[in-house]
């Protein structure tokens, strides 16, 4: 009799994402977070924190996938100004969707809810400083992508955005907090043992999924304008799959979440994953990538990794990466196969060749709106026959692919 597979967890995901993009891998980390059967997602926050006066494309990239997906995930805009206060709740903000929604969600669940979080803490200490009692009822684990893993180390870019909403969830005992510092010790090519990342050509990410989800990627990559090209329709045209070479933080570590495991084919040595509660199929090895290990966290006030014990320190789950030779190529496997789910969610035709003029009417299109030259300057650069030149360097204090950033 085969396994029953594991109930969907349900997941609120905090993330800066924007159209046009802050960061690629904000669209990428969602688009893992819809692929997964073993994720019910109940709430999608959009963090304003890195740019509070820029518009957001009003959750453009949770539109496109909830129609690839014929789902209906609610999303809803953050406060737009940082915490004055460890225990400031943002009562005062103009802007109280996205906390709302927290709590909201919080509390309509029947079951513990867990966090994602991908950008700055803001909405999610202002939750729990509004209502802590319902966060120790029904939240958690509570994981937190941001900070350095190592003491003493320079402030990170997640904790710069609100230092006082991170520095409360890291001191808050009573939340299950699982913590995956983007840094350890300032180091940005190799793979110390507790920051989560990883290089990768983001086009190979791709390689499994349904065209449309493809198209969500290149409508992203391109930078396209939304009053010039639908984004909708988009999804539907001639496939085409942008890509950069750049850092990826979350994505296949969101296995965490659901429990899936990690799994090593021996024949061709590429890796996958296995819903929670299912064997591990024949000809393949379970994998430990990444574990969780308890540990006593102490940040000071300053949002820095402090040593020793004080009266603020907690103990927190840290990530702890326990295969660094493969662990680029194992999480970038994992989150290509996890892609593929996309096909038999939307019921996607095979793919199609691609179409690399889309990407080129796409730009050319928004070189044609009033914010055509900014949109340009921070897509890839395209040659007349579509083929990727390079990533050019974002324009309007956007930070570039790479900037020590999440």
């Amino acid at each position: 009799m085969p396994a029953r597979a594991a109930a969907p967890i349900p997941l609120i995901h905090i993330s800066d994402l924007y159209h046009p993009h802050e960061d690629p891998d904000d669209h990428f980390d969602l688009a893992f977070l819809y692929c997964d059967p073993g994720i019910d997602l109940k709430a999608v926050i959009l963090d304003r924190a890195t740019h509070p006066g820029t518009p957001l494309g009003d959750g453009l990239p949770v539109r496109q996938l909830n129609h690839l997906f014929s789902r209906s995930v609610p999303y809803a805009t953050g406060a737009s100004g940082g915490l004055t206060s460890l225990t400031d709740s943002r009562a005062g903000d103009p802007s109280q969707g996205g906390i709302d929604l927290i709590l909201d969600v919080l509390t309509n669940a029947t079951d513990r809810v867990a966090i994602t979080s991908v950008g700055s803490c803001r909405d999610l200490a202002a939750a729990y400083n509004r209502d802590s009692a319902l966060f120790i009822a029904k939240a958690g684990p509570v994981y937190v992508f941001a900070g350095d893993g190592a003491e003493g180390s320079d402030l990170e870019w997640n904790v710069g955005l609100d230092t006082r909403a991170y520095v409360r969830l890291m001191q808050a005992n009573a939340l299950d907090i699982r913590w995956a510092p983007c840094f350890d010790g300032n180091t940005w090519h190799d793979n110390p043992p507790h920051r989560d990342s990883w290089w990768e050509n983001t086009a190979d990410l791709y390689v499994h999924a349904s065209d449309g989800l493809k198209q969500y990627n290149s409508y992203m990559g391109a930078n396209c304008d939304p009053t010039v090209v639908d984004p909708i329709a988009y999804l539907s045209q001639p496939v085409t799959n942008w890509g950069s070479t750049r850092n990826m933080w979350g994505a296949a570590a969101f296995t965490a979440v659901s429990g899936r495991t990690i799994v090593r084919e021996t024949s061709s040595g590429n890796y996958s994953s296995v819903a929670a509660g299912q064997p591990v199929p024949a000809g393949r090895t379970a994998e430990t990538l990444f574990a969780w290990g308890n540990v006593e966290v102490n940040i000071g006030t300053d949002g820095v990794t402090q040593s020793g014990h004080s009266a603020t320190s907690k103990s927190a789950a840290q990530l702890h990466i326990a295969e660094t030779v493969n662990y680029a190529k194992a999480m970038s496997d994992v989150t290509a196969h996890m892609y593929g789910y996309s096909r038999n969610v939307t019921g996607a035709a095979p793919a199609t060749p691609a179409s690399p003029r889309s990407v080129l009417r796409c730009t050319a299109k928004a070189a044609l709106s009033p914010r055509g030259l900014r949109l340009l300057a921070g897509s890839d650069l395209f040659d007349l026959r579509g083929r990727l030149l390079g990533p050019s360097r974002m324009a309007g204090g956007l930070r570039p692919d790479t900037a020590p950033a999440r």
